[in-house]
């Protein structure tokens, strides 16, 4: 009962450590992932983690050339590394 979602799974997934060191492809969700996939449930996340990024994507949103000139990308914020 209540809402399904994925949110374990991809959690999961962004913490795999063939994912963290960047060693994925196309075929790393089948063929590396859930072979050995159990959902264990929605982990916990670390409330100065939400509140950093609340942060970065209000102060990015504020900014008016990116979210004017072609629509606003939050990961465009942390690709320039600020």
């Amino acid at each position: 009962f209540g809402l399904k979602t994925n949110i374990s799974f991809l959690q999961d997934i962004v913490s795999h450590e063939d994912f963290v060191r960047g060693e994925v492809d196309t075929g790393f969700v089948e063929k590396v992932f859930l072979p050995s996939w159990k959902e264990e449930g929605i982990k916990s996340v670390d409330p100065e983690i939400i509140s950093a990024l609340r942060q970065a994507f209000s102060a990015r949103v504020d900014e008016p050339s990116q979210s004017e000139e072609k629509g606003f990308n939050p990961w465009t914020y942390f690709s320039k590394g600020k």
